[in-house]
C-alpha cells in the first residue's frame, strides 16, 4: 500500500527530508509488559484473553490509512501496544502532510505456537522503519 500527498509547490520549495532510519535500524517502541503469551495458541484462546482483559484487538493497518475493518486486519496484543501504534500513526500522518512518500511493508514475528505476535515491524518508506516489541 502506498499513500501520497502531492504538494508540488511545497515540495519544490522545501528541502526533501532524509529518511529518518535506515532499514537495518528501526525505531523501536517497547510495549512489553513482562508477560508471555505462549498459552494463547488459537483465536478462541485470544478471544478468552481479550474477555479477561489480558489482551485487546489492535489494527495492523489503521483504517484511516485504508486498512480493512474487522478481525482480518487485527491481531491480539496486550494493553500498551495500541499506544505505540498510535505514535507510529501520528508520525505517518505528519509524513504524509509534509509530502513524503509513505508506503507499508509489514511483518509480524511469532514465538512458538502463540497466536499473539512477539513483535510487529513496519517499513513505511520515507517515514522510516518502526518495530513494536510486544512480548
Amino acid at each position: 500500500m502506498f499513500w501520497k500527498k502531492k504538494q508540488k509547490q511545497a515540495a519544490e520549495s522545501a528541502p526533501q527530508p532524509a529518511r529518518a532510519e535506515a532499514a537495518s535500524e528501526p525505531r523501536v517502541f517497547d510495549a512489553r509488559s513482562g508477560g508471555t503469551f505462549e498459552d494463547v495458541t488459537s483465536q478462541e484462546a485470544a478471544e478468552a484473553a481479550v474477555e479477561q482483559g489480558r489482551l485487546q484487538w489492535v489494527y495492523i493497518v489503521d483504517p484511516m490509512f485504508g486498512g480493512a475493518e474487522g478481525r482480518v486486519n487485527q491481531v491480539p496484543a496486550p494493553p500498551g501496544v495500541q499506544g505505540a501504534l498510535d505514535q507510529i500513526n501520528e508520525i505517518l500522518v505528519e509524513a504524509i502532510q509534509s509530502g513524503q512518500e509513505v508506503g507499508l511493508d509489514f511483518d509480524a514475528e511469532y514465538k512458538g505456537d502463540s497466536f499473539v505476535p512477539a513483535s510487529l515491524t513496519y517499513d513505511c518508506g520515507d517515514a522510516g522503519v518502526f518495530q513494536v516489541l510486544i512480548w
